[in-house]
């Protein structure tokens, strides 16, 4: 990805040692470097999932209570982070909200 949008091509310019490597390991090299940016665009979150998940938050009025308590310290089972609601064991707070819950499940037991 650049600038948001997905590139079919992307070089770069070998350095000094790798221009010595034999063609195999250069072709291993190009390889590799393609593998290290594709893992870095998918670790990334950019997730409009997310958005809408914090979105929701304000819409929901369970949700809003619960980060309030969270923000003032009233309360231990819930934390505000990033402007997500989470709870014990580092889980998220799914708010009731334009199908969100629906569309969570999906996203998580119907991918591969």
């Amino acid at each position: 990805m650049q600038e948001d949008h997905p590139v079919a091509h992307k070089s770069r310019k070998l350095n000094e040692t790798e221009q010595r490597y034999p063609m195999h390991d250069k072709e291993m090299t190009a390889i590799n470097h393609c593998l290290q940016a594709e893992f870095v665009a998918l670790t990334q979150v950019t997730s409009t999932l997310t958005s809408r998940i914090k979105e929701g938050l304000s819409h929901d009025p369970l949700a809003k209570i619960l980060m309030e308590m969270a923000k003032e310290g009233k309360t231990r089972k819930f934390w505000v982070e990033d402007g997500l609601l989470h709870t014990i064991r580092n889980r998220l707070y799914i708010p009731k909200w334009n199908n969100l819950i629906r569309e969570v499940l999906k996203e998580c037991h119907d991918s591969k």
